[in-house]
């Protein structure tokens, strides 16, 4: 999998996974994390910054179950339960750009 920063794409064997913007800068958020857990409140800061749509702790983990529900994600995102989530540092993950 090769998540590319610069032009907001993940794609797997070379075909582009499609991803509403909020969900690629959710999943690109994990990604660069390296197998850390990151909290919902992170996310909540880095993904949706001043919007008022991340006042609500659910946000979060309706645009996570949006992610899961794609088949080459669906396995990458680990919940962490009562802290956030995390994409294994050890799967072939590649962020780039």
């Amino acid at each position: 999998m090769r998540v590319d920063l610069g032009a907001q794409a993940v794609s797997v064997g070379g075909e582009e996974v499609r991803l509403t913007r909020k969900e690629f800068e959710l999943f690109a958020h994990l990604a660069q994390a390296d197998g850390r857990v990151v909290t919902r409140d992170e996310l909540r800061a880095t993904v949706w910054r001043d919007s008022p749509v991340a006042l609500t702790s659910r946000t979060v983990d309706v645009h996570v179950r949006r992610l899961r529900a794609i088949p080459e994600l669906a396995e990458l995102i680990i919940t962490v339960r009562g802290t956030g989530y995390r994409v294994p540092a050890h799967r072939d993950v590649q962020v780039v750009g």
